[in-house]
């Protein structure tokens, strides 16, 4: 049986959208489409079930059962793959004997893992006239997101090479590695489906690919104007699954960090569908040869789901006692992670100033020639193409801040960004911004070049709704 209350949240697509959005590889945005909880009776005929999945095996990992349970009631399921799979060469390493030292050796990988992403469906039931794999770069899809738009040059792929979808086997072999491809694939296939629920990786994965599909999938229903229900889904994160390894008589519980901060729906499975679930994994020999413990730890008796409710952002300041305090005995580590954890989480270090977006930030005292804050704005509206929006992008440092749209360095530009001994203030102007209703935040860190922090980003109402939840 399916649990939880069912959750309704209107929708207005004809508004604009701020994205604001903090990585190093990046972070997933959040969406004001439809998202509800797993209804409370089961499949019918009449549902078009659309899993989508940025790498073979996360269909299996986190909705094999929802895949069961669906093609048991009569339900249509169709499996969409993001990429082939086609970086992970470690996993090829240990399981083919062979590295992966050319870019021949990393798109034979690629073909590898669609062939057991169709021996996985078939152990599910799911022919492989519904399956898709739209081919783009395996790690390459939320720099994609950040910097390949408009008039940019074409990702590379890491280890392919490739700067289009070079597989045979592809929706549509041929399209350039540019983020407006991958938004028309996804439009396509929605257009064409018409699916009554969407499971999608989610927003606080610690893998960006899967934070970064999350993001495209907004998009494109919002373009599209589509309602439709989203469930995502959670792979990576910090410290989960709990217990390791195979153990089909308990149920998933998610990570302790976001029991609180995310409405989680479960559904329960039987025996039947948890052993046919764990078969559906064991097809992807790659990675079970590469990490079976882990990828066997999804083999539970049920899935769960859930998104983070939006919180509203109204037109104050926030009060002296809301300002970001100052840590100074706290170790550096764990005040850079609990301030991350604030702005994430606490909504008193964002307003709404004057027709500026104000972010505050307690992270000033803290940086140093190596570490840095990261920060980037994506607007959307529903009147301008989404490519055609800005793509900010800020890093701040000891020496001062840089701010580029998309990978051009604007000298002249319209956010202000105020340093000073407590606290980093950044202004966001609304208007410069595509004057949205709603704005995503999310932050990370970075120690020279590698990322120290990244969580996952939250939607802020800038404009008052009705019929929604919020939490703080």
């Amino acid at each position: 049986m399916i649990e939880f209350p069912s959750l309704k949240y209107p929708v207005c697509l004809k508004t604009k959208v701020l994205f604001v959005m903090l990585f190093a590889a990046g972070i997933a945005a959040h969406s004001t489409a439809a998202r509800q909880a797993l209804p409370d009776s089961a499949f019918s005929e009449s549902d078009r079930i659309l899993i989508l999945a940025p790498h073979p095996d996360d269909e299996s990992l986190c909705c094999g059962g929802i895949i069961r349970e669906a093609l048991e009631n009569k339900a249509g399921v169709r499996i969409v793959f993001l990429t082939h799979g086609d970086d992970n060469e470690w996993s090829f390493l240990i399981s083919e004997k062979k590295p992966v030292l050319t870019s021949g050796r990393a798109l034979k990988m690629g073909m590898i893992r669609s062939e057991e992403a169709v021996a996985a469906a078939a152990v599910l039931g799911v022919s492989e006239e519904d399956i898709v794999f739209l081919g783009y770069p395996d790690s390459g899809i939320m720099p994609m997101w950040n910097f390949r738009w408009k008039n940019s040059q074409p990702y590379s792929g890491f280890l392919t090479k490739a700067e289009a979808v070079p597989y045979q086997n592809a929706y549509r072999e041929g399209a350039a590695y540019k983020s407006e491809e991958i938004l028309k694939d996804l439009k396509s296939i929605l257009s064409d489906y018409r699916p009554t629920q969407v499971f999608v990786s989610h927003p606080a994965d610690r893998n960006a690919d899967h934070r970064a599909l999350y993001l495209f999938t907004r998009v494109a229903l919002w373009d599209l104007h589509m309602q439709t229900p989203v469930y995502p889904y959670l792979i990576h994160y910090k410290k989960w699954p709990r217990p390791k390894g195979y153990d089909p008589h308990r149920p998933m519980r998610p990570p302790k960090s976001l029991t609180d901060r995310i409405r989680w729906s479960e559904i329960h499975l039987s025996a039947d569908q948890t052993g046919l679930k764990y078969k559906a994994i064991q097809k992807h020999r790659t990675q079970m040869s590469y990490s079976k413990k882990f990828m066997s730890s999804f083999a539970k008796n049920s899935e769960i789901f859930g998104d983070f409710p939006d919180i509203p952002l109204g037109n104050s300041v926030p009060k002296k006692s809301e300002q970001p305090e100052d840590r100074a005995g706290i170790g550096w580590e764990s005040r850079i992670s609990e301030e991350i954890e604030d702005l994430f989480f606490r909504k008193d270090l964002v307003s709404l100033e004057n027709g500026q977006i104000v972010i505050r930030v307690n992270l000033s005292s803290l940086l140093s020639g190596t570490l840095k804050l990261a920060l980037s704005v994506h607007g959307y509206s529903s009147l301008t193409p989404f490519s055609e929006m800005p793509k900010l992008n800020i890093r701040c440092g000891i020496a001062g801040c840089e701010v580029y749209d998309g990978m051009q360095r604007m000298q002249n530009s319209y956010v202000n960004i105020d340093k000073k001994p407590g606290y980093t203030t950044i202004r966001i102007p609304v208007k410069e911004a595509g004057s949205p209703q709603k704005v995503f935040i999310g932050m990370s860190t970075l120690l020279g070049d590698r990322t120290t922090k990244v969580l996952p980003g939250r939607i802020f109402n800038l404009l008052p709704e009705t019929g929604k939840d919020t939490d703080s």
